[in-house]
């Protein structure tokens, strides 16, 4: 089995996070549907993966685990706390044909950050915006 909890690409020069707050009125079940699950109370909406690469359409992957593994969101959460690498919480992955466009009218707000590969464990702080070139005492 697969085990996915971070994203990476071929050479990965540049790592982060990405937050995701969904838009208003829509919810995680939605993106279900576009998955072609026609009853979505059989799944729970776990996450998803978007990859693009040389400037084609993204590959947009539905993360979901079938709903008898609890009752409601909180029981599945509570049964993943229990999952580990050597035994990950058993999670389908669907992929779904979406533009870019068309994922973000999901999404009410979202962050990458993603720092190049030598300051990746480093905390920025952010000093203002000057350029570093024009004013060499921010250093």
């Amino acid at each position: 089995m697969e085990v996915r909890d971070n994203a990476g690409v071929q050479y990965n020069d540049a790592l982060g996070t990405v937050a995701v707050d969904w838009a208003d009125g829509r919810s995680p079940a939605d993106l279900l549907k576009l998955a072609g699950i026609s009853n979505v109370d059989e799944y729970f909406f776990v996450g998803l993966s978007v990859y693009r690469a040389n400037g084609g359409d993204p590959t947009v992957k539905i993360y979901a685990v079938k709903a008898d593994a609890g009752s409601n969101a909180d029981e599945v959460a509570s049964r993943a706390k229990g999952c580990t690498h050597e035994k990950p919480l058993p999670t389908h992955a669907f992929e779904v044909s979406i533009t870019l466009a068309e994922l973000l009218k999901y999404v009410k707000r979202f962050h990458i950050l993603a720092k190049q590969r030598l300051f990746r464990n480093m905390p920025f702080g952010i000093v203002g915006g000057t350029c570093i070139e024009d004013d060499p005492d921010q250093l």
